[in-house]
């Protein structure tokens, strides 16, 4: 997996550019502000029956949402490119937060929808949350399990406030594995 290149901008297209690293392989990454990459990138290698891509931005926050939203059903890489052309991570969350569609030229109107009402139940359920759980989502999502198997399995736990955050995170383990 590439996920970080370290070089200089060769070419410069409409929505995508040709970057050259210090050990002198050239890349096509696909970005959704070719104007904003200067020396380094963050990327995400797409393969699909009908392409293998490489997607560029400029931080690994936008990487790690945009690999969270491409496996929404419907929703592919250009349409994801548009919208980060459109907005910030900060301006997503923000429009979502006050309740105001996300509105992008060339992307679906279901396809918004889509993503609005996966990032709204995202952020509802880090709201009910106190630090405790907070800590022990990334904690498991730092072993690598999925967002929402952590969230269902947290409503499944009982009563945590009175255990440390290790045993919390084992109580959550037992109900993700079924013990």
């Amino acid at each position: 997996m590439i996920s970080y290149l370290n070089g200089e901008v060769l070419k410069r297209e409409e929505d995508f550019i040709i970057f050259l690293t210090k050990g002198g392989i050239g890349f096509k990454i696909f970005v959704p502000y070719p104007e904003k990459i200067k020396n380094e990138i963050y990327t995400s290698l797409f393969i699909s029956e009908k392409e293998i891509n490489l997607y560029g931005f400029l931080t690994f926050e936008e990487v790690n949402l945009f690999e969270k939203l491409i496996k929404l059903p419907q929703v592919g890489p250009k349409s994801l490119l548009q919208i980060f052309k459109f907005y910030t991570i900060d301006e997503i969350y923000e429009r979502i937060k006050k309740g105001e569609p996300l509105l992008v030229k060339g992307v679906r109107k279901k396809i918004l929808e889509e993503i609005y009402e996966f990032l709204s139940e995202e952020i509802e359920a880090l709201k009910v949350k106190d630090k405790k759980t907070l800590d022990a989502i990334k904690i498991l999502m730092s072993l690598g399990f999925e967002k929402d198997e952590i969230i269902e399995a947290i409503r499944k736990v009982n009563s945590y406030d009175k255990i440390s955050l290790e045993d919390y995170v084992k109580e959550i383990l037992k109900v993700i594995k079924n013990e």
